[in-house]
């Protein structure tokens, strides 16, 4: 084990899960999940598949925080709630909620049911779910921005922008960009606003429900980054990139948010750069060449829409 596994076995999330359940779980019961190749990260967190709280009900996946953030889980946990309690239940459905919480010494860790990975391995597969869920999620996140959206306090919105245009590290079209959407802010001619966004929506964190039959047909994961006052657009532009949907399809949902948001064109690219800043403002355990090139490619992939 490497990052946040090291110095974590199976005794010890047994004698956690042990407590926490109520009944007696042995290590045997516990399986470590590899590591994927951001296991060294600061941010990294040791993932476990285990029996879930009912004796005879479903397995599920055992996610700890690692040392570097031990209160990670803790945090997703909170937010999901928060989540679930702002949305109304048909919105807030897709939001896989933890069916255990609790700790390992200093970490927070937190129990999911099972699911299956949204991408997957084969090419069949992983093109057939992006034509056949892109629409579904994509109308998810329109609703669940509107339902959400309020007012932006223009000071906040201003010091977001500031973020990137005194950043030297980015490209100099991005700065500009960011500094005309700053004029146009202090010239009222742009009315921003805040909603709901998960802070770290791509594929990767789209789960799917065991049985085809089961409601709703998706699942959204990893809730960490959560804010209430986010960014329209943030949300949508990393989903479609991951997905890699065409250029028609990824406009038209770009049109639909800032059609329901009522809001103009001129707006998009703006509102997508002070969600960019307040990340920036914001980066926590976020290597910052990592967030750069992320910030890039959302600026890229949003302006050639425009």
């Amino acid at each position: 084990m490497t990052g946040a596994d090291a110095a974590l076995g199976a005794a010890q999330v047994a004698e956690a899960l042990t407590r926490t359940y109520g009944r007696a779980l042995a290590p045997g019961d516990i399986h470590p999940v590899r590591s994927g190749p951001t296991a060294d990260l600061a941010d990294a967190t040791a993932k476990f598949r285990v029996p879930g709280p009912q004796s005879h009900g479903p397995r599920g996946f055992c996610i700890v925080s690692g040392p570097g953030n031990p209160d990670l889980m803790a945090r997703a946990a909170d937010n999901i709630a928060t989540a679930r309690k702002t949305l109304p239940p048909p919105l807030a459905a897709p939001i896989l909620a933890p069916v255990a919480t609790g700790r390992i010494g200093e970490r927070a860790f937190a129990v999911w049911p099972e699911g299956r990975p949204f991408p997957s391995t084969r090419r069949v597969t992983r093109l057939w779910r992006r034509q056949r869920f892109a629409r579904p999620v994509m109308d998810w996140c329109v609703a669940v921005a509107c339902a959400t959206a309020t007012p932006a306090a223009p000071d906040t919105i201003a010091a977001d922008l500031d973020t990137i245009i005194a950043d030297a590290d980015m490209p100099e079209d991005m700065k500009r960009d960011a500094d005309r959407a700053r004029s146009r802010l202090a010239s009222g001619r742009w009315q921003p606003v805040h909603c709901l966004h998960h802070g770290d929506f791509w594929e990767g964190n789209l789960l799917l429900p065991l049985s085809a039959e089961r409601s709703p047909v998706f699942h959204v994961i990893d809730w960490p980054g959560m804010r209430l006052r986010g960014y329209p657009f943030l949300d949508m532009a990393r989903m479609l990139i991951s997905m890699r949907r065409r250029a028609r399809f990824s406009a038209r949902a770009i049109d639909r948010l800032r059609d329901r948001l009522g809001c103009s064109g001129d707006d998009v690219l703006p509102q997508l750069l002070a969600g960019i800043g307040h990340v920036g403002r914001n980066l926590e355990h976020f290597p910052p060449p990592l967030y750069r090139e992320m910030a890039t490619g959302l600026h890229r992939f949003v302006r050639a829409l425009a």
